[in-house]
C-alpha cells in the first residue's frame, strides 16, 4: 500500500471528517487559485460556514483580501462541495491570516577556545614615568609566571 492510499482509507473514516473537510478545502482552494497564486496558500479549513485560509506572508493575504477574490473563492467552492456530494459544507465567509513563523533555533555550541600565550615576559623596560614602569613590571611577573606554568 502507498502512503497516499493509507492516508485517503483513515480519512474516509468518520471520525476524521474534519481532516477530510480540512484537505479537501485546502485542494479545492488551491487548485482554484492556480499555479500562480497556489504556493502563497499553507493550508484551509472549515468552522462554522467560514473558511480560514493561512497564507505563508502578508503580502499574500493582501493578494487574495481582495472582494472579487473572496466572492470567487466562495462560489467556486460551495459548487465544487455540491459537485462532490458535500454540499452539507457551505461557504458564507473567507477569512484570511498569515501563519507566524517560528525562526528555527540555532544551536550554539560553546567552545572554549584556549589560547596559549606567546609573550615570555623578555622586554626591555624604557617607560619613564614611575606608574606606567610599574605596572609594566607587573605585567612582566605575570608573564613570566604564565610562560613558566605552560611549559
Amino acid at each position: 500500500m502507498k502512503a497516499q492510499e493509507v492516508i485517503n482509507h483513515i480519512l474516509n473514516l468518520p471520525q476524521y471528517r474534519r481532516a477530510k473537510e480540512q484537505t479537501l478545502a485546502t485542494k479545492a482552494l488551491k487548485e482554484f487559485l492556480g499555479k500562480a497564486k497556489a504556493p502563497l496558500v499553507r493550508y484551509a479549513y472549515l468552522r462554522d460556514n467560514t473558511l480560514f485560509v493561512c497564507v505563508k506572508a502578508p503580502f499574500a493575504a493582501q493578494e487574495l483580501k481582495h472582494d472579487s477574490n473572496i466572492i470567487s473563492i466562495k462560489n467556486f467552492l460551495n459548487m465544487y462541495f455540491a459537485s462532490k456530494n458535500l454540499g452539507f459544507l457551505r461557504i458564507e465567509n473567507v477569512k484570511f491570516f498569515v501563519a507566524k513563523n517560528k525562526p528555527p533555533k540555532i544551536v550554539v555550541r560553546k567552545s572554549v577556545l584556549v589560547l596559549k600565550e606567546k609573550a615570555k615576559g623578555n622586554f626591555k623596560l624604557r617607560c619613564k614615568h614611575p606608574k606606567l614602569a610599574q605596572i609594566f613590571l607587573d605585567l612582566r611577573e605575570i608573564l613570566c609566571q604564565k610562560a613558566k606554568n605552560q611549559v
